[in-house]
């Protein structure tokens, strides 16, 4: 309906009196005319701003303007609008005939699903990487939200009818995998040195690992126990490692095998994840990306040597230091094997998509001014950098070290509270607000636990129609008289508006917070009115298999479960 009113308004716009050069200005533009779902029922069902913006090149007052557009749409008497009231400064407030309301039961029920209409005339090839968790232990709560946020990003896509590839970059090289090695080879040796320059990583998985590479490494490794205890810290003992374990490289590649395939992996599944590609860090050097990259960066005289290592200079794009992109030892940061890695992205996709933690903020505009400044077109990437999760139980926050491995595993918490509310509680809020996940509320089963509300009104709608014959439904909008049917009815009405919105601007918890209120209307509904009495109300059934079949493809929209019966 949204959608309707707005082009009568752009029909309607078309007999005032405007310059041509006004003309071109505004009404080319497709997103000048808006029009909203009203929050109050006395200002009508939907609204529009039109007026006051055409007052800035009209020179009019907007309430005059508006008048004037009220008058010629009435003038029309188009069947779907009963009445039209301007309010000051120039509001257009919609009345829609309960008729035209009503006329969204038979479209939702005849249509196959409704997002089929919500396909974009441009469809792109995108690149979506999401997670890309290092790969030193099991996936973690904190890891869930921008799973589950990157997860639901590609679904919305796919809706649209892009083509979309999903990755996993693994970061497969550098310091922190030496750490996750040296801390397996520890465990091999029952050795529990602790290192004055980092923290090795504990946790019951780092047995684990090392008891499934016992028999291929032990042997190698007794020998070397009496020398290894008298290295005080870590860079002395990776060396010592490194230079007399010839199978070291082998074993640091079977470490990082285990946690992927029988760690990352298994959860991803769990929640029906899957990756199009993983792609290994360590390919940027085999292939020599990174190396072609720091050459045109030096081309283009964007670094410098200094102290040994090569260094890009930030500063000229108002970073408050120049960064490092070859450490004086050899060895590439991550910022330079990033900007490598974007770059292969860049030439092969129409639109760039990473969901990355809050932490990366400042990393974010120093990326993109490396890549903007070798010649590659960055408005063609976007990055939503998603805010921290903290999780509770019994109202007390839980605290959790990766390193020190006190934390709770992804699949711990699916395996409590199950994939459905992992899925819904994630993207429930915006990402760019810090989340507060509840096991209790999680785990309730009331008007509390938003996933269960939902999920009942649409068991509660199946048990209807299961005591009914659906072959004589028939729908008569002017049975729908009462103010709670009238209530979903705008709700219904909105729902396109609402999902179209939610999925043009990536923001998915305006369906998840739609589906709640949606829920909550029916719930209200049939506590009050009788859908099932001595007689069928039919067009009342139509109402509530509407309102199923929102709820349930909103629901597949986020692959949580529309169960049949709870």
């Amino acid at each position: 309906m949204n959608i309707k009113i707005k082009k009568i308004i752009e029909s309607c716009l078309q007999e005032i009196d405007l310059e041509d050069e006004v003309i071109s200005k505004t009404l080319s533009s497709v997103d000048f005319v808006e029009v909203q779902k009203t929050t109050s029922e006395s200002h009508g069902d939907y609204y529009s701003n039109i007026a006051m913006k055409l007052s800035k090149f009209l020179r009019k007052n907007p309430e005059t303007i508006a008048k004037q557009i009220k008058a010629i749409i009435l003038e029309k008497k188009y069947e779907q609008i009963k009445n039209i009231e301007v309010k000051k400064p120039g509001f257009i407030n919609f009345f829609i005939e309960n008729s035209a309301r009503a006329s969204i039961v038979t479209k939702i029920i005849k249509s196959k699903n409704i997002f089929d209409g919500f396909k974009s005339m441009n469809p792109k090839k995108i690149h979506l990487e999401f997670v890309s968790a290092n790969p030193t232990g099991p996936l973690h709560v904190g890891h869930g939200r921008g799973l589950i946020y990157g997860k639901t990003l590609c679904s919305i896509l796919r809706t649209q009818g892009h083509d979309v590839h999903t990755e996993y970059y693994v970061n497969n090289i550098g310091k922190q995998i030496d750490i996750l090695s040296i801390s397996v080879v520890l465990s091999l040796m029952n050795l529990k040195k602790p290192f004055n320059d980092v923290d090795i990583y504990n946790g019951k998985y780092i047995s684990t690992i090392a008891s499934k590479l016992k028999i291929k490494y032990e042997d190698k490794l007794i020998p070397l126990k009496n020398d290894l205890t008298k290295k005080d810290s870590f860079s002395s003992f990776l060396e010592y490692i490194m230079v007399n374990l010839d199978s070291y490289l082998e074993l640091r590649n079977s470490v990082i095998d285990i946690i992927i395939y029988e760690y990352i992996k298994i959860d991803l599944d769990e929640l029906d994840v899957v990756f199009s590609n993983w792609f290994l860090e360590s390919e940027l050097i085999k292939n020599n990306f990174v190396y072609n990259i720091l050459d045109k960066i030096k081309d283009k005289d964007l670094s410098y040597l200094k102290d040994g290592a090569i260094w890009f200079k930030s500063t000229k794009y108002g970073d408050d230091k120049d960064r490092v992109l070859v450490r004086a030892n050899g060895a590439l940061t991550y910022f330079a094997t990033d900007i490598a890695y974007h770059s292969i992205k860049l030439k092969k996709y129409d639109q760039i998509i990473n969901v990355w933690g809050s932490d990366h903020h400042g990393y974010v505009p120093r990326l993109l001014n490396a890549l903007k400044g070798i010649g590659y077109d960055t408005t063609k990437i976007s990055i939503h950098l998603i805010q921290f999760a903290n999780l509770y139980r019994d109202g007390e926050k839980i605290s959790m070290s990766t390193r020190s491995g006190e934390f709770i595993t992804l699949k711990s918490l699916i395996d409590e509270i199950g994939s459905d509310a992992i899925n819904f509680f994630y993207i429930d809020k915006k990402i760019e607000q810090h989340l507060d996940f509840d096991i209790n509320t999680a785990l309730s089963k009331d008007k509390d636990n938003p996933v269960y509300y939902i999920q009942y009104a649409h068991a509660r709608i199946e048990k209807i129609k299961s005591k009914i014959d659906l072959n004589k439904l028939d729908f008569d909008n002017a049975q729908l008289l009462e103010s709670k049917e009238q209530a979903l009815l705008r709700l219904l009405n909105s729902y396109e508006d609402t999902f179209r919105m939610a999925i043009n601007t990536l923001q998915p918890q305006m369906i998840t917070n739609y589906l709640y209120k949606l829920s909550q209307s029916f719930h209200s509904y049939y506590g009050n009115i009788k859908i099932i009495d001595d007689e069928i109300n039919y067009s009342r059934v139509s109402l509530i298999i509407a309102i199923q079949k929102v709820l349930k493809d909103g629901l597949n929209l986020f692959n949580i479960n529309a169960p049949e019966d709870m």
